[in-house]
């Protein structure tokens, strides 16, 4: 699923009302109608974080400033932006509230792709590998791929918790308000916290 900025258009296209492009990774799917396909895996007190969310990040700009390199060698490289971090897990996290694979339509300032995940597993722990499975999921679908090779967008952030992953992208440095950061801080304490109790259970499971 993407949307592309507005600011990113040219002139003629930025001036249609409303212009939102939609492309669905899994199931047909919009804000208006939500999918009718069950994606949460996990009760919402339960949601976890994959891996260290700053080392995801690292790990996909780096995979995302690696590609870009290989098709426009002169492209100035992208950088993971804090002030769009805030926006990015919170519609992660929305979207494992609703069970549902949507476009925040709030800002369209940035850009959006984002994608509904089955299986987790094999990626828990490891960021590198996680970072290089979102850089291909959005790199095999064509309108994902043109946002992702966009060397306009240097400005990157990306979330990603049970079932959903997203991907903000900006031509420029982005700041979260006040509320949204705050908002971003107690959610994303909830989640830290969840998954440290996984982690000690598991640590308790292996030693019975």
């Amino acid at each position: 699923m993407l949307t592309r900025p507005l600011s990113a258009n040219p002139y003629w296209l930025r001036t249609l009302v409303g212009l939102l492009l939609l492309t669905v990774m899994s199931g047909a799917n919009s804000a208006e109608e939500p999918a009718r396909h069950r994606f949460r895996s996990v009760p919402l007190n339960q949601l976890t974080l994959p891996c260290d969310l700053t080392a995801l990040n690292a790990e996909y700009v780096a995979a995302l400033n690696y590609r870009r390199a290989q098709r426009n060698p002169g492209a100035r490289p992208a950088h993971f932006e804090a002030g769009l971090l805030p926006g990015t897990f919170l519609h992660t996290y929305e979207m494992e509230r609703r069970d549902s694979l949507y476009h925040d339509r709030d800002d369209r300032t940035v850009g959006e792709i984002c994608a509904s995940v089955s299986n987790l597993a094999p990626y828990r722990g490891r960021p590198r590998e996680l970072a290089r499975y979102i850089w291909t999921r959005f790199h095999n679908s064509p309108p994902h791929a043109a946002i992702q090779r966009d060397t306009s967008l240097r400005f990157v952030s990306v979330s990603c918790l049970n079932d959903f992953f997203v991907v903000r992208l900006s031509s420029r440095p982005y700041r979260a308000n006040a509320t949204r950061q705050q908002q971003f801080q107690q959610t994303l304490a909830i989640v830290q916290a969840a998954t440290a109790r996984q982690a000690r259970q598991a640590r308790l499971a292996i030693r019975r």
